[in-house]
């Protein structure tokens, strides 16, 4: 089953359906209540069923849309994936479920599909990828707190020399040279300057690689803002962060022969820049928030904080993720059921509007109330 991702929470968004089904629930990752949770779908199904015919749908027309649900209903291999909980999405010919960190139990019927359930696991589900370059091949990962998966760049998997080969006419010719004897002698160098004129096609070489590099994994991750980590030598990931187009990449860099490391240690050593950068970027926010108080470009009110939403004045928004809420947590830090469909409503517009958006743990949203808001002006 898919995980929530930016894609997923943007197709949702820019759904032109009128009539949207969201049910979100919690599951449990133990076999022996895979029928618990059927039941409990099932009763989820009948709600929607009389939101539905609220609208004076057709029965068939109900029954068209909470189809693909209903089929869930005898697919033990969906169950057996629900660990957590799951979030199901379903309009006319549409239909989406979602693997996601324990949600609040729910069914709405609207003219907009519900997309809170994903961006609590979003915001948990931190992602970021990885570039490693050298002279035999450059490759491109996706990560996240648990795993690093490497996905297939194109014309550059054997190196710099075959980058370059396949490059225009007039570069070709830079990147080789005619030897003695009359045979062509390839000069790609990842290690010193040269001296020269033979120093000047190197470096150009080496850009030139690195631009191209750099062409293939923007084409390939089609966003710019993940968090990126650079693995090589010094000078390979200085040059490459003078060429991207990247405009989030990561200090430190993975520096050495990253060749002879495994994915295990490349993920540890990845993750552990990532996390350090998250934490400082965190603590940076929080402490924006804390000096723009009383300035009236804060808020903490959650009404307040839609109508700004919807005006497109939110420009970092907090909100504390109910799977954070327990006994000790004040009740300050705890949003009422009754304030669902307004959060659901602020979130929506937030995320069209593109507001940065922290699904977080309670103790993490600044100040004192469940909710709270950077804005524009």
């Amino acid at each position: 089953m898919e995980r929530s991702s930016k894609e997923a929470i943007q197709e949702l968004v820019n759904s032109e359906a009128t009539i949207c089904v969201s049910i979100s629930l919690p599951t449990s990752a133990n076999p022996d209540q895979n029928q618990q949770n059927i039941i409990e779908l099932k009763n989820l199904l009948r709600n929607a069923e009389e939101q539905l015919s609220l609208l004076n749908l057709r029965p068939h027309e109900t029954q068209e849309i909470l189809a693909p649900a209903h089929h869930l209903l005898q697919d033990i291999t969906f169950w057996r994936q629900c660990t957590q909980g799951v979030a199901l999405f379903l309009a006319k010919e549409f239909f989406r479920s979602y693997a996601v960190t324990p949600p609040e139990k729910s069914v709405v019927v609207s003219t907009h599909f519900v997309i809170t359930p994903l961006l609590a696991s979003y915001a948990e589900e931190t992602y970021f990828h990885l570039v490693t370059l050298s002279r035999q091949q450059a490759r491109l990962f996706q990560g996240t707190t648990e795993t690093l998966q490497e996905i297939k760049l194109e014309g550059v998997a054997g190196g710099i020399e075959q980058a370059l080969q396949y490059d225009d006419p007039e570069r070709q010719l830079e990147s080789h040279q005619i030897g003695a004897q009359g045979k062509t002698v390839p000069p790609v160098i990842f290690h010193g300057h040269g001296a020269g004129k033979e120093g000047e096609v190197r470096k150009k070489n080496l850009q030139r690689y690195l631009q191209i590099v750099d062409s293939k994994v923007m084409n390939t991750i089609a966003d710019g803002t993940t968090p990126l980590v650079l693995a090589g030598t010094t000078a390979t990931t200085a040059a490459y962060r003078s060429v991207t187009k990247h405009s989030s990449i990561l200090t430190p860099s993975i520096e050495g022969n990253i060749d002879d490391l495994q994915t295990a240690e490349l993920h540890k050593q990845s993750w552990n820049i990532v996390s350090s950068a998250l934490q400082g970027k965190q603590k940076a926010e929080n402490e924006r928030y804390e000096q723009l108080a009383g300035t009236g470009q804060t808020l903490d009110d959650l009404l307040l904080i839609k109508n700004a939403a919807e005006e497109g004045r939110v420009e970092l928004i907090w909100v504390a993720n109910p799977s954070s809420w327990n006994a000790h947590t004040p009740s300050e830090k705890v949003l009422s059921p009754e304030d669902q469909d307004l959060l659901d409503t602020t979130l929506l517009h937030s995320w069209k509007t593109g507001a940065e958006i922290r699904v977080t743990d309670a103790k993490k949203v600044p100040g004192t109330k469940a909710i709270a808001a950077i804005l524009r002006y």
